[in-house]
């Protein structure tokens, strides 16, 4: 009997098994970020390996903070990120954000932080976050334009970085490569 560490799972059970959607999982195989082996037209995914990667891509880089309240947004950035080897710590709100800078202060290395939510906007949050550490560089994700008010209030408590939404894979990756680049 073959050791559960050594199965081959299918893209099903390697999505249930990382808690993704199964297309996402197709996503990340085919450009290579997730190890996977091809039998016959399938993909299959050793249990061993991906436990391997999930470990690497946790540990790599450090992590960033991704405050957004669109839920999907903030698991695209995540999924992302993890990808990059960059944990990503997910918050639904500015209130959220706080709890989790007041945690881990200065382990974070980025926050990507959306303007536009409800209750704490992105520029009081990105105030408050400022109180408690200094440490992060600031990635704004926005729908709004360059010139918007928000964007403007945004830049006069920290330099900052935007990222239009929506976002693509590739705009993370060169923020992310930019980031962590002297690490």
């Amino acid at each position: 009997m073959a050791d559960s560490d050594e199965a081959l799972l299918t893209a099903k059970e390697v999505a249930r098994y990382l808690r993704l959607d199964v297309q996402t999982v197709y996503r990340l195989a085919s450009s290579g970020a997730l190890p996977r082996i091809k039998i016959g037209g399938s993909l299959r995914f050793k249990k061993s390996v991906i436990d391997g990667w999930l470990l690497q891509q946790r540990s790599r880089k450090g992590k960033a903070l991704v405050v957004d309240d669109d839920q999907a947004v903030r698991e695209y950035i995540g999924l992302v990120l993890s990808s990059l080897g960059v944990e990503a710590v997910l918050a639904a709100s500015g209130e959220a954000a706080l709890e989790k800078m007041r945690e881990e202060a200065d382990s974070y290395r980025v926050v990507f932080l959306d303007l536009l939510m409800p209750g704490m906007d992105g520029v009081e949050t990105l105030k408050r976050l400022k109180e408690i550490s200094t440490s992060f560089l600031v990635v704004i994700i926005t729908g709004l334009d360059q010139g918007h008010e928000l964007i403007t209030e945004t830049i006069k408590h920290s330099p900052v970085a935007f990222l239009s939404k929506p976002i693509n894979r590739n705009q993370l990756k060169q923020v992310v490569d930019a980031v962590f680049a002297e690490r």
